[in-house]
């Protein structure tokens, strides 16, 4: 019997010793060294509440999810969690997920108690090892930072290790961590990913997660927007659209989405003026992302955790169906876990079936997006 696949292309499976402890700044930092002792349940979450007065944008009841679910386990666990909740509420439909390694080690904050080879590892183990209970249904993807490496050499090397034999399927990067997609170390890495059809995800939103080192020596004087060229807001110069158009000018057939379709912030007038600056640059590239989907033949976008917010959800729909966004380009994730302390996984399904085909978004066009030289993504199978 043919059975359609489903996928997630947008999850995260951390837990607490891949994530530095400043990465969401100071205050989520005590937070997170307090988390790697052996304290109770109930203690931690009162340290928590404490602290939540002093919460930065809901990163504390992020964290504070975070902790009652995934803190004490591995990857693994996080990763059986995951599948565990979509066999509870579609029993009856086949879903594998793309997980997203990150390389934090690079941030300009202290590195990790465990670096990114090492995150990477774990989720090989998953992928190769002998957990054939899960094996198939996660495809993880390699998070890289080119200032993680000494030369583009390197970096190419330990990804092609990790697609050609640790059984990785995609690429991820994250430039608000201070890098810029035409950075001439990435270019041997997109012309592998262009030659192999690799899939690469980038995040596209100005985030909690950005560079917090020297940002001044990290633009090195390539400052887009000087209006934003310090702390939280400067991260939109990495991230602009214009840097990854430089790169498809040399790659067109890269195969690349962009995470949260650039966010679809609602920009209001009473903002603090850099706020309302980074609204507007995000709407700008959301605009810019649709003709992109039409100019290039692989250019995607998913709607990871914009399915936490219905209006948001309901504008893309309306591009979609309006074809101002190619239909044939849009992804579905959620990005579990950092959803988490939005919604859940079944709602955040059940809110993007109210608006798409989820037989086209979830299974038909990813199976284009993932499919590549060294992996086929079916859109169905025989069992």
């Amino acid at each position: 019997m043919e059975r359609r696949i489903y996928y997630n292309c947008h999850t995260h499976i951390f837990n607490v010793h891949v994530i530095p402890e400043n990465v969401l700044g100071n205050t989520v930092g005590y937070v997170l060294r307090a988390l790697r002792f052996p304290q109770t349940d109930r203690s931690i979450l009162a340290l928590l509440g404490l602290v939540g007065i002093f919460s930065d944008n809901g990163n504390i009841e992020r964290i504070k999810m975070f902790f009652r679910e995934f803190v004490k386990g591995g990857q693994i666990g996080v990763a059986q969690h995951l599948i565990n909740e979509y066999k509870a509420f579609l029993p009856e439909q086949y879903f594998r997920f793309v997980v997203l390694t990150q390389d934090m080690d690079c941030n300009g904050v202290e590195k990790p108690e465990v670096d990114i080879k090492g995150q990477i590892m774990a989720v090989s183990e998953i992928r190769c090892r002998n957990y054939s209970h899960i094996s198939e249904e996660i495809l993880p993807f390699v998070g890289i930072n080119p200032f993680g490496y000494k030369s583009s050499e390197e970096l190419l090397a330990f990804v092609k290790e990790c697609i050609e034999e640790r059984r990785f399927c995609g690429i991820k990067i994250y430039p608000a961590s201070g890098y810029f997609a035409d950075d001439e170390k990435l270019f041997p890495l997109w012309k592998y990913c262009n030659d192999k059809k690799i899939p690469i995800m980038t995040h596209c939103t100005c985030g909690p997660i950005y560079y917090r080192g020297n940002l001044a020596q990290r633009l090195n004087g390539k400052v887009k927007y000087p209006e934003l060229s310090y702390n939280k807001v400067g991260q939109a110069n990495f991230t602009d659209m214009d840097y990854f158009v430089k790169v498809l000018a040399e790659y067109k057939e890269l195969k690349i989405c962009f995470g949260h379709c650039g966010g679809l912030p609602e920009v209001r007038a009473y903002q603090f003026s850099a706020n309302r600056r980074v609204g507007e640059i995000q709407n700008q590239w959301y605009e810019k992302l649709k003709l992109m989907t039409h100019e290039y033949p692989n250019v995607y976008c998913d709607i990871s955790f914009l399915n936490t917010n219905k209006a948001k959800l309901e504008k893309v729909y309306k591009d979609y169906n309006a074809c101002n966004l190619n239909p044939d380009r849009l992804l579905y994730g959620t990005d579990f876990f950092v959803n988490k302390h939005k919604t859940h996984e079944m709602d955040a399904y059940n809110r993007s079936k109210d608006f798409f085909d989820m037989d086209k978004i979830c299974s038909a066009n990813p199976s284009r997006y993932l499919t590549s030289d060294v992996y086929n993504a079916p859109e169905f199978i025989n069992t």
